[in-house]
């Protein structure tokens, strides 16, 4: 590049950023939204900044080609803030009107099933651990003729002193390990008070209201928006980022800091970061096994470690799974002790979208999801997958025709089962509602949602599982299926019986239709029965939960009299398994739609497909092209950090190979991620969940390269080897 073409690319850029310091309206007429540097008036004003403003040299100006100037910079992201983001800015409420207060029971009994799972969840984990190390030992004796070599696992009991000491040192094990890879300071008292006054009184008014102490403020030195909350009574931490200061103003974020308040007032901190401390462990092994193995040069040693690190990441992905219930109802109890507090229902409005957006920019700014995103969401505003299309595809359409769906839709709670915050559109309509409330105009105008109507429970049931991924869909009819047929069969073993017809005798005899998948079919009629009188769902989990422990209590009481609760029943799981596997076969199609009954099979939009509120759950074949983000080392082995930038905003893509997560570790074939910061053209299906995502079917680069994704094959095969080893158990008898 010539000196000229610099300088006049620098200087262009130096033009756009004082356009943004102007009033919008004085450059109307200019479209540096539409297309920033290519206009005819933009050429000029440019021409005239360069000439008269800053006094360029007529020589040095006849040799710059203003047609041709591209800025070295995405210059529509900092232009898109104070250009085409406009905001209601709406008021806050300053009567004395009081809103209900909501109770505590769901966030209670969330927390106790949650601490229930997760002690037997570890102590599963510690069970399956000695077990391999048992497994590994028996073959070393076998093999070289030695004694006896095994270790017995510790009584369960041996982790309540343990988890009791990570609770208490759980604070400065998190400061650590912040500190260490994410740089965190103390946020000084004297900065908050003068630039953040507001917070500042927020603060004051919740300790001296509640007779709290003031917790510990502290900040990231990162441009990733970010607001974290962990600690113990009297050792608490508050924790904010650079970067979420630089995008809010006082009343907005003093709406926030009133949410991380909620938290330590509602009892849930300790325990959250007593869980998070616990998560850091598999996923730091993750990290540090996949940064050691980009190290490595030599593929023989590159590829074990890949695999230990997808083994660590399945782990922490299996060690957060259990805590995602209690996550989403601690932030709806904490927006709505926020906007008690400071009765600014609007200004967490705009932070929670503001959120969104910083998050977004960031992302495409870095080129990959943030690590501290992913290892630290359970305690962020907001779910990352979530906001991700949100926050980029926001300059192309209004906020509310993004976030109809999350609110409109009668399922919605159904589609955020495994995600870890509410859905966003979720949590705005409740907030606009409470705006309403106080008769203050709230900062989105949405649409009311419709009433649902409280059918019968067959009915709930029936609506339900469409929503979910294709494998629970599954699941849940073959369980229902499953029980139907084993009674069936049941009935003929007994009938045969009477017939004195021996050969299917054995059906009644065999095993008892009492057993224990009566007792788990007792509990799932309890909580269906909950179901039908619930909006939100919100006490399936603790109910199946606690509901258990009770049937286990009453099992240990009886003294053997109750022994059908613990048998099992290897007929009724086969027919189980059969119907499963057919199943899955049979509504394979139409989970995956072929381009020739889709909507529409060419180059889509994903502006239009994020605003309609009609989009099938099945999904719908489309075609996107834009740049691959992610992470593009062994850390991204399983494809779990994968992002399409279009010019439409962002999609997170979901890849699978054939053979699932054992197809991703063993196949030899190309990866997705060697092809990050390429131009892609991705062919899929595009479905709404708890976030918007679109399955891979092919993924082709501009040279021509292609990665097969294998969804499809993966669930035949899947189905297959379940409906195999249900026959296997039939045949057993």
């Amino acid at each position: 590049m010539s000196i000229e073409q610099d300088l006049s690319n620098k200087l262009l850029c130096f033009s756009a950023k004082l356009v943004t310091k102007f009033n919008t309206n004085h450059f109307s007429n200019l479209n540096f939204a539409d297309d920033y540097g290519q206009t005819e008036d933009n050429l000029k004003f440019t021409e005239c900044l360069l000439s008269n403003v800053l006094s360029i040299p007529a020589n040095v100006m006849n040799k710059i080609n203003l047609n041709s100037l591209k800025p070295s910079f995405d210059i529509n992201n900092s232009l898109s803030q104070s250009l085409e983001r406009q905001w209601s800015n709406a008021g806050r409420y300053t009567g004395k009107r009081i809103m209900k207060k909501t109770a505590k029971y769901r966030l209670w009994s969330m927390m106790l099933a949650t601490i229930i799972v997760y002690f037997w969840l570890l102590q599963f984990t510690i069970e399956s651990i000695y077990n391999f190390i048992n497994l590994i030992l028996g073959k070393i004796q076998s093999l070289f003729n030695l004694e006896s070599l095994y270790l017995a696992s510790p009584p369960s009991t041996n982790l309540i002193p343990i988890l009791g000491i990570y609770l208490i040192l759980s604070p400065w094990i998190l400061d650590v390990f912040i500190k260490q890879y994410y740089h965190l300071d103390k946020f000084p008292q004297d900065r908050l008070e003068s630039r953040y006054p507001e917070t500042c009184e927020t603060i004051n008014q919740y300790c001296q209201k509640y007779y709290r102490s003031r917790p510990q403020l502290k900040i990231i030195q990162t441009q990733t928006p970010l607001l974290l909350t962990y600690g113990i009574p009297f050792q608490s931490r508050i924790v904010i980022s650079n970067g979420l200061l630089q995008c809010l103003t006082d009343e907005e974020l003093a709406t926030l800091y009133a949410t991380q308040l909620g938290y330590f007032l509602n009892g849930d901190v300790s325990l959250m970061s007593l869980l998070m401390t616990l998560l850091q462990i598999p996923y730091l092994i993750y990290w540090q096994l996949a940064s050691l193995g980009e190290q490595i040069k030599f593929p023989v040693l590159r590829r074990p470690l890949a695999w230990l690190a997808a083994l660590f990441y399945g782990l922490y992905w299996f060690w957060k799974w259990p805590t995602l219930w209690l996550s989403r109802q601690r932030v709806y109890d904490s927006d709505r002790f926020a906007i008690e507090l400071t009765k600014n229902p609007n200004a967490l409005s705009r932070a929670l979208l503001k959120i969104a957006i910083g998050m977004s920019e960031q992302i495409v700014k870095s080129g990959y999801t943030p690590r501290i995103l992913e290892s630290f969401d359970l305690l962020l505003p907001v779910d990352v997958q979530q906001v991700l299309s949100l926050g980029s595809i926001s300059p192309k359409i209004p906020f509310p025709d993004v976030i109809q769906w999350d609110y409109t839709n009668p399922k919605r709670h159904w589609l955020a089962l495994f995600s870890s915050h509410p859905l966003i559109g979720d949590r705005l309509y409740l907030l606009g509602k409470c705006a309403q409330f106080w008769q203050i105009d709230p900062e989105l105008k949405l649409v009311d949602a419709p009433i649902s109507i409280q059918n019968g429970l067959w009915s709930k049931i029936k609506k339900c599982y469409p929503t979910l991924p294709l494998i629970p869909q599954a699941l849940v009819f073959a369980v229902a299926f499953g029980i139907i047929l084993r009674s069936l069969f049941w009935g003929i073993g007994k009938l045969s019986e009477q017939l004195n017809y021996q050969p299917l005798v054995w059906m009644y005899k065999s095993y008892p239709l009492l057993n224990a998948w009566v007792g788990w079919l007792l509990i799932l009629l309890i909580v269906f029965s909950m179901i039908s009188f619930s909006k939100r769902f919100p006490l399936i989990f603790p109910s199946v939960i606690l509901l258990n422990v009770a049937l286990n209590f009453l099992y240990q009481s009886t003294n053997g009299r109750l022994n059908w609760l613990k048998s099992q029943d290897p007929i009724l799981e086969a027919w189980v398994l059969i119907a499963f596997s057919v199943t899955l076969i049979l509504w394979t199609n139409r989970y995956f739609p072929s381009p020739q009954s889709s909507l529409n099979s060419n180059e889509a939009d994903l502006a239009h497909l994020l605003s309609k509120s009609d989009l099938p759950y099945q999904g719908q074949y489309i075609t996107l092209s834009g740049r691959l983000l992610g992470h593009s080392g062994l850390s991204n082995w399983l494809g779990q950090d994968l992002i399409l930038q279009t010019d439409s905003g962002l999609i997170k893509l979901h890849f699978l190979a054939s053979g699932g997560w054992i197809g991703e570790l063993l196949s030899l074939l190309p990866r997705p991620l060697v092809y990050v910061n390429q131009l892609v053209t991705v062919r899929g299906w595009f479905r709404r969940g708890g976030s918007p995502y679109l399955d891979v079917e092919l993924m082709t680069t501009k040279r021509g390269e292609k990665t097969q994704g294998g969804h499809q094959m993966f669930v035949t095969l899947f189905a297959l080897a379940c409906g195999a080893w249900g026959a296997y158990k039939i045949l057993k008898f």
